[in-house]
């Protein structure tokens, strides 16, 4: 998508690398993750992380990762 991408906090690691141990987390590609992370660049509008591995960013657009997004809040 060609959009500018952040270092992912340690909170949305540590949160792929638990849904990757619950064996609940495939990339965009339908891929089954089966090795934790080590960190990941996520895309500027937050729906996608690509993981990186080894300290290799992984920034194929099938191996990006969809990211749940927090309730907006209201009021």
């Amino acid at each position: 998508s060609r959009q500018k991408l952040r270092p992912a906090s340690e909170a949305t690691v540590k949160s792929i690398n638990e849904a990757i141990l619950d064996s609940a987390l495939k990339t965009t590609g339908g891929e089954t993750i089966d090795s934790p992370i080590e960190g990941a660049l996520v895309r500027r509008d937050g729906n996608v992380a690509y993981p990186i591995i080894d300290g290799i960013p992984y920034l194929l657009e099938d191996k990006g990762i969809s990211l749940p997004h927090p309730p907006k809040k209201t009021g």
